[in-house]
C-alpha cells in the first residue's frame, strides 16, 4: 500500500488519471455528437478550456500538497522539542551505555515514553540515541510499542530495545542531529521496526554539551495518506468541473443541431429548443443540488465528531458533578443516623439515604452505559479473590432476600482456584445486576448463585456464572427484548417492580467487552436462569494478609477540600472516630498547614486529599507535600469522584497510601484509614490501599477470627450496659466469638456480679443509671486489691479527645468506641485474654 501511494506522488499518476478520463470523455462525447446530422464540428474551444482546467488542476493539487506537507510536519516536528526538553529535565544525560536495565532512571523514562505514546496516538515511536567512541550510533531508551494495537507487545519487533543496540538507519538526519540541528526527515524510510517519517532533536547535558539524540517516529502511511487524500480532494473538485465542462460542451452542440432543424421546422424546432432547455435547467439543479449534499455531509461530520468530543467531556464532568452533592447528601444523612433521633425522624432520615443509595445506583447505570456508547469503558485486570466477591455479593444481597421471605445461596464449585487476574469490580456489577433482578422477581422459593469451570484445559480458563431463581419467568418471544436498553419484557413489569431497563444492557456489553457471551433460559411460571462466561486467568500468588490495624484516636490528620460540605462531612466522621483533624479549601492552603506543623514539631500523620480542585489537583498536592523537608512525611489518601484505568498505579507511584471512588461508605473510609496507619514505614503495604483491598482484608480477617474460636470457646465476659438493643448485639456478637456472657444492667449490678463470678473479662458501659461505669470500675479496682485482676474493656460512644485518660484513669485497661465489630471484639480478647486466664476458665467449671 505505501509503495503504491508512493508512486502516485512521485508520478502524479491521480493527476494523469484525471486528464487521461477528462480527455477521453471530451473524445468520445465530440465521437458521439458526430452521429447527429445536424450536429456541426466542433471548434478547439472546449479543449483549449479542458487544457488550461487540467493545467490548473495540476497547480492546485502541487500547491494543496505543500500546504499540507508544510501543517503536517509542523504538529509532528513540534513534537520533538517538547519530548527532547521532558528528557534532559528528568536526567537523560545520566544514563551510560553500562545503565542495567532495572535502574530506577531508565524505567522511569520508560514509563514517561509510554505515557506520551497512550497520550499522542499518531505517535508510532519514541526513543533516544547516543554515539559511542568508535563513532556507532546506539540506541539507550526505546520502550516497548504496540505498532499493531493489539493490546500485547509480542515478537521482537515491539519488545523493548535493549540499552546500546547499534542502529544503521536515517545516516545524514541522524548526523545532522548529531551537530546539533534538528531534522525532519520526510521521506518515509524503513527499518526494522517499519516504515517511517521522523523528527530528530539534540539532546543536551545540564552544562549545554550535545549527549544524545532523540527521535519521533510517525507512521509513513499516516504521512502519505494525508498528501494523497489532500490531492484526491482537489483533483475531485477540478474532475467535478471537467465534467461540467464536457457536459456544456454536449449541450450547446446539440443546441446548435437544434437550432438548424428550427430553420427547416420552427414549431418542431422551438419545442426541442424547449426541451434541450429544460434539460438544462435540471442539469444545473442536480449539480446544485450536489454541492450543497456535499456541504451538508462536511456539516454533518464536523457535527458528529463535536458531539463526540462533547459527549465524553459532558461524561467526565458529570461523573464529578453528581457524586459531589450526591456525596454531601449520603454523607450528611449518615451523620444525622449517628445523632439521637425520635422513631418518626430515624424512619426519615433511612428512607432518604435508601432513596440517595437508589439514585447513586441508578446515576451509575446511566454514566456507565454512555462510557459503553462513547467506546470510554476501560479494564483494569488486578488479582483477587473471587470466593470473597462472591462472599460480599451475598452480604449484600441475602437482607433483601429474607425481606422477601425466600432463600439466597451461592455455590462456588470445590475444585476451582479462588484467586484469578481480572477486574473484580465490573464482574461485582455484573452479579450484583442480574442477583438483584432474581431477588426482586421472585415471591417464593430461591435465588442461587453458582461458579463452575466451563473449560478447563486452556491458558485462560473459561468460567461460567449462573443466577438461578423461581421467580415469574419470562415468555419466549420477550427474551430477545432483555437486553436492549430501557427495556423490560413487560410494560406492566416496569409499573409493578420498578426498574429503568439499562442494568441488563450495561450486564450484557460488560460480559462482551470482557470477552464472554451472556444469555437466558426462562418459562413463564417456572422462574429464569441467566448465565455468563469470562475467560480469566488464574493466579497462583497467595492471598494478601489481613491489613494491619491502629487506633485512630488522637491522630493528626489534614483534611483537604474546595467544598465546604464535604469539609464539614469528614471533619465530623474523623472526629467522632477521636481524630484531631484540619481543614484546608485548597492546595496552598493545605501546603501551608503542613508546613507550619513540621516546623511546630507536630506534622500530621495523614493527609485525606481530594481529587478535583480549582487550583491544584490532589495528585499534584500529593506530590508537593512529600516533596517539603519534615521530621515525618505523612501518609497520603487520595478521594475522588472518578476513576480510569491505571489510577490506582498512577496515584501509588505518586505516593499514595490510599484511594477511593466518592462517595465513599464510612466504613471503607474508616478501614482504609486504620490500614494505612496499621503499616510501618519500613515495612508499606504491598499495593496502594482500595476499597478492593478492604473486602479482601475483611475476608482474611473473618477466617482468622473463625479460625481463633476455639481458643476462646470458655471465656466467661460480663457486659455491663443499660440499653436493652445493645445488650442483645454485644450478647450475639459475643456469643458468636465463643463466649459465655452475662449482662449487668447498670454499674451497681456491675459490681456485685463481678463478686461472685470470676470472670475474664468484662466490657463496661459508661454512661448507665444508679452507677455509671467510672464509678463501677474504680468500686471493682478497690475491691480487688489482691488475687486475680480482670480486665476492664470500656465500650461506649464517647469518642472525643481525653475519653480514653479518664477511662484508664478510672481503672479500665482498655477502650473501644462504639458501634464495635466483630473483628474489634475478637482483637480485644486476643489482647487482653491470656493463655493463663483461659486455661483459668478452662478449669474452674464455671
Amino acid at each position: 500500500m505505501k509503495e503504491i501511494i508512493n508512486a502516485i506522488l512521485d508520478y502524479q499518476l491521480d493527476w494523469l488519471t484525471l486528464a487521461l478520463v477528462a480527455c477521453g470523455g471530451m473524445a468520445l462525447a465530440l465521437r458521439w455528437l458526430r452521429g447527429f446530422p445536424d450536429v456541426e464540428r466542433v471548434n478547439r474551444l472546449p479543449w483549449g478550456l479542458l487544457c488550461g482546467l487540467l493545467a490548473l488542476a495540476w497547480v492546485a493539487a502541487e500547491l494543496a500538497e505543500k500546504m499540507e506537507v508544510v501543517q503536517v510536519r509542523s504538529f509532528m516536528q513540534g513534537l520533538a522539542p517538547t519530548f527532547g526538553y521532558e528528557f534532559e529535565r528528568h536526567g537523560h544525560s545520566k544514563l551510560s551505555l553500562d545503565t542495567p536495565p532495572d535502574d530506577p532512571l531508565y524505567l522511569y523514562l520508560i514509563d514517561t515514553q509510554i505515557g506520551w505514546l497512550e497520550r499522542n496516538p499518531l505517535v508510532a515511536d519514541i526513543y533516544t540515541f547516543r554515539k559511542r567512541p568508535d563513532g556507532k550510533v546506539v540506541l539507550m531508551v526505546d520502550s516497548e510499542t504496540d505498532y499493531n494495537h493489539d493490546g500485547k507487545y509480542e515478537g521482537d519487533r515491539e519488545q523493548r530495545t535493549p540499552i546500546g543496540e547499534v542502529y544503521e538507519g536515517l545516516a545524514e538526519p541522524l548526523e545532522r542531529a548529531f551537530r546539533g540541528e534538528p531534522s525532519f526527515e520526510e521521506v518515509p524510510y524503513t527499518d526494522f521496526w517499519g516504515t517511517w517519517v521522523s523528527a530528530l532533536e539534540p539532546l543536551h547535558a545540564p552544562d549545554g554539551s550535545l549527549e544524545g539524540v532523540l527521535g519521533v517516529d510517525f507512521d509513513a502511511r499516516h504521512w502519505l495518506r494525508e498528501m494523497i487524500i489532500t490531492r484526491g480532494a482537489v483533483l475531485g473538485a477540478f474532475g467535478f468541473f471537467a465534467g461540467a465542462l464536457i457536459a456544456a460542451t454536449v449541450v450547446l452542440s446539440l443546441a446548435r443541431a437544434e437550432a438548424k432543424r428550427q430553420a427547416r421546422l420552427a414549431e418542431k424546432e422551438r419545442r426541442h429548443l424547449a426541451e434541450v432547455q429544460e434539460a438544462k435547467r435540471r442539469i444545473e439543479e442536480q449539480a446544485a443540488e450536489l454541492s450543497n449534499q456535499s456541504l451538508e455531509l462536511l456539516r454533518a461530520r464536523d457535527e458528529a465528531q463535536a458531539a463526540t468530543r462533547a459527549k465524553s467531556e459532558f461524561l467526565a464532568s458529570m461523573s464529578h458533578e453528581i457524586r459531589t452533592p450526591m456525596n454531601a447528601i449520603i454523607g450528611m444523612t449518615g451523620l444525622l443516623l449517628d445523632t439521637p433521633l425520635a422513631p418518626e425522624q430515624k424512619d426519615y432520615a433511612e428512607t432518604v439515604r435508601g432513596s440517595a443509595d437508589a439514585l447513586l445506583s441508578l446515576i451509575n447505570e446511566i454514566l456507565d452505559f454512555s462510557k459503553i456508547e462513547a467506546g470510554k469503558m476501560a479494564f483494569e485486570p488486578i488479582s483477587f479473590d473471587l470466593r470473597a466477591t462472591l462472599e460480599e455479593i451475598a452480604d449484600l444481597l441475602r437482607p433483601k432476600a429474607l425481606e422477601r421471605g425466600i432463600e439466597f445461596s451461592f455455590r462456588f464449585a470445590p475444585e476451582i482456584p479462588t484467586r484469578y487476574i481480572g477486574d473484580p469490580g465490573r464482574i461485582r456489577q455484573i452479579l450484583l445486576n442480574l442477583a438483584g433482578n432474581a431477588i426482586k422477581f421472585t415471591e417464593t422459593g430461591h435465588v442461587l448463585v453458582e461458579v463452575d469451570y466451563l473449560n478447563a484445559d486452556t491458558e485462560s480458563p473459561l468460567l461460567r456464572f449462573q443466577v438461578e431463581d423461581t421467580g415469574i419467568g419470562i415468555e419466549e418471544d420477550k427474551i430477545p427484548l432483555l437486553f436492549e436498553q430501557f427495556t423490560q419484557a413487560d410494560a406492566s413489569t416496569t409499573r409493578r417492580f420498578g426498574g429503568t431497563g439499562l442494568g441488563l444492557a450495561i450486564s450484557k456489553r460488560l460480559v462482551e467487552l470482557m470477552g464472554g457471551e451472556i444469555g437466558v433460559r426462562s418459562r413463564p411460571g417456572d422462574g429464569s436462569t441467566f448465565w455468563f462466561t469470562l475467560p480469566l486467568t488464574a493466579d497462583g500468588s497467595p492471598p494478601p494478609p489481613p491489613l494491619s490495624t491502629a487506633d485512630l484516636r488522637g491522630v493528626r490528620i489534614l483534611v483537604v477540600d474546595d467544598l465546604p460540605v464535604n469539609r464539614r462531612i469528614l471533619a465530623e466522621q474523623l472526629g467522632y472516630w477521636g481524630m484531631r483533624c484540619d481543614l484546608a479549601a485548597s492546595g496552598i492552603e493545605a501546603l501551608d498547614w503542613v508546613k507550619r506543623a513540621n516546623e511546630e514539631r507536630n506534622p500530621y500523620t495523614v493527609c485525606l486529599l481530594d481529587y478535583s480542585m480549582p487550583d491544584m489537583d490532589g495528585e499534584t498536592l500529593g506530590r508537593r507535600i512529600l516533596e517539603l523537608k519534615g521530621s515525618v512525611s505523612p501518609r497520603l489518601i487520595l478521594l475522588t469522584s472518578s476513576s480510569n484505568k491505571g489510577d490506582g498505579r498512577r496515584f501509588e507511584e505518586a505516593g499514595f497510601w490510599g484511594f477511593l471512588l466518592k462517595p465513599c461508605r464510612t466504613d471503607d473510609l474508616r478501614a482504609v484509614l486504620e490500614g494505612v496507619l496499621g503499616a510501618s514505614a519500613e515495612a508499606p503495604p504491598p499495593s496502594i490501599i482500595t476499597r478492593h483491598t478492604v473486602q479482601e482484608s475483611r475476608v482474611a480477617a473473618k477466617k482468622l477470627a473463625e479460625e481463633g474460636l476455639e481458643s476462646k470457646r470458655k471465656l466467661r465476659v460480663l457486659l455491663a450496659e443499660d440499653n436493652v438493643v445493645n445488650q442483645k448485639v454485644g450478647v450475639r456478637m459475643l456469643e458468636k466469638i465463643g463466649c459465655r456472657v452475662d449482662v449487668a444492667a447498670n454499674g451497681k449490678e456491675a459490681v456485685e456480679m463481678a463478686e461472685r463470678f470470676p470472670y475474664d473479662l468484662i466490657f463496661m458501659d459508661c454512661q448507665m443509671p444508679e452507677m455509671d461505669g467510672y464509678k463501677a470500675s474504680q468500686t471493682i479496682r478497690a475491691k480487688q486489691q489482691t488475687g486475680h485482676r480482670v480486665p476492664i474493656v470500656a465500650m461506649t460512644a464517647n469518642a472525643m479527645q481525653g475519653d480514653r485518660e479518664k477511662c484508664l484513669a478510672a481503672g479500665m485497661d482498655d477502650y473501644v468506641s462504639k458501634p464495635v465489630s466483630l473483628e474489634t471484639l475478637q482483637a480485644t480478647l486476643n489482647r487482653w485474654v491470656s493463655p493463663a486466664s483461659e486455661a483459668h476458665a478452662s478449669g474452674s467449671g464455671i
